[in-house]
């Protein structure tokens, strides 16, 4: 099955802080079809773009922090749209309280307001704690609101953390999952979970890919978190192995 596989530049930022450029030249080299940006190492936008094009990369989204939404929303907003970028995403928040998630709903609502007027798609990325019950609401529930037009980025990896049913809210969120996250898990010794190269741990990939593909996604986003491990071949291997998934599906 054909979709687009982009990898989130996190998994990678050992080697972007050292060199984005040749970072980014490994990415493509591998196959991937695009990257998902959390920062941009100091490069301009045009320089950026002209990266991307010379390397046959698309900008998939970008992760922009909630602070640098409300000190720099123009800013990001022009720096994705010139780089061709489809989507932004806060990617973390956190609250104490159910009327903390409310404010917070609140005030991504108004960015995504104008996130949207400006022709880009606006939404929020999860860990584990979104999935705290409030009134029989997760806080994630409350930070997407009632409206369609407020993306979820469901990290796949972190629902399955959290221990919700990660296939019953895919289906739950439909189209508004545009873009998704994928990851994997192992067990510990201890019996903790941690991240792992994708294609490599216990989670049942194959139900939820196909639960994301039913959604008609434009991005599958694959983000690797098993720092201290050469980082490089991690990811290039995680494509690899959902490559070999998507073509068995």
């Amino acid at each position: 099955m054909s979709v687009s596989v982009a990898l989130q530049l996190w998994s990678i930022h050992d080697e972007t802080a050292k060199d984005f450029v040749k970072a980014l030249e490994a990415v493509a080299k591998m196959g991937y079809d695009g990257v998902e940006f959390a920062g941009y190492g100091e490069l301009s936008a045009a320089e950026m773009k002209g990266h991307l094009d010379r390397l046959g990369l698309k900008a998939s989204s970008a992760h922009v922090p909630l602070d640098r939404l409300r000190e720099d929303l123009d800013g990001q907003i022009a720096y994705n749209k010139a780089i061709g970028s489809q989507y932004i995403f806060c990617p973390y928040s956190k609250g104490e309280t159910e009327e903390d998630y409310i404010a917070i709903s609140e005030e991504l609502a108004a960015y995504g307001e104008k996130i949207r007027a400006a022709g880009l798609g606006f939404g929020y990325h999860n860990h584990a704690h979104e999935f705290t019950e409030y009134g029989g609401k997760y806080a994630m529930d409350i930070l997407l609101g009632t409206s369609d037009e407020m993306l979820c980025e469901l990290d796949t990896y972190w629902s399955e953390f959290a221990g919700i049913d990660t296939l019953a809210y895919l289906n739950k969120m439909g189209s508004r999952c545009k873009v998704l996250h994928l990851k994997d898990m192992r067990i510990q010794p201890d019996g903790s979970k941690k991240s792992c190269t994708y294609g490599e741990g216990i989670l049942d990939r194959s139900a939820i890919v196909s639960a994301c593909l039913k959604n008609n996604p434009d991005w599958l986003v694959i983000e690797w978190e098993d720092f201290g491990k050469p980082s490089l071949e991690a990811v290039d291997n995680s494509l690899k192995n959902l490559r070999s998934l998507l073509a068995n599906l």
